[in-house]
């Protein structure tokens, strides 16, 4: 189910427009997050090393920091 939601929305915006979250601590109440971090970790492989990094956080940095370009929000790279 998790790939098929995650298919239609890369589909349709792009992973430029997607960014990660773990909605931690109510997360625990379902899972964990090293489970969580896997599961987007398995969701997100088959893209570009680029789009990765701006799930896991440049998309994120630059939503919070719009004063960054992207480049610069790209540039910060985030290990989850």
């Amino acid at each position: 189910m998790a790939l098929v939601a995650f298919l239609k929305i890369t589909g349709s915006d792009g992973p430029a427009r997607l960014m990660w979250g773990s909605d931690w601590p109510v997360l625990n109440l379902a899972g964990d997050y090293a489970n969580w971090a896997a599961l987007t970790d398995d969701l997100i492989r088959h893209l570009s090393a680029e789009d990765q990094n701006r799930i896991w956080g440049s998309t994120a940095r630059g939503f919070l920091s719009p004063a960054l370009t992207p480049a610069q929000a790209a540039e910060s790279h985030c290990d989850h």
